[in-house]
């Protein structure tokens, strides 16, 4: 069945299937980026994509209603975390924020010191 545009001429049954084939991918690809990585930049994956802007961010949308993201400004992060947990979903008190990578601040606090 083909589908119309406002001027009323047709577009293939083919083409639309070949176009809501190509959403359905970029979504699903949009999908696991953020469950692997935890974060969505919309105007890199827009670029890489070759998409809009716009359009990167309807799908942020819909994954924001399926609760797989939350949409932030610029992107979105993943809703149930991350392998590694690069980010926090909520900020934590400061006492768990300090003790947090502790050693690796320590490290670095003294090798800081050490410089002239």
């Amino acid at each position: 069945m083909d589908e119309r545009l406002p001027n009323d001429e047709r577009i293939p049954a083919e083409a639309v299937k070949t176009k809501r084939r190509f959403g359905e991918l970029r979504f699903e690809l949009l999908r696991r980026r953020i469950t692997e990585s935890g974060f969505i930049s919309v105007a890199r994956t827009a670029e890489e994509l070759g998409v809009s802007e716009m359009t990167i961010r309807r799908d942020l949308a819909r994954l924001e209603e399926q609760n797989v993201a939350i949409r932030t400004h610029g992107g979105a992060i993943a809703r149930d975390g991350v392998r590694g947990q690069a980010v926090d979903l909520e900020e934590p008190p400061f006492e768990a924020r300090a003790r947090k990578n502790a050693n690796a601040k320590y490290a670095i606090a003294a090798t800081a010191a050490r410089i002239p």
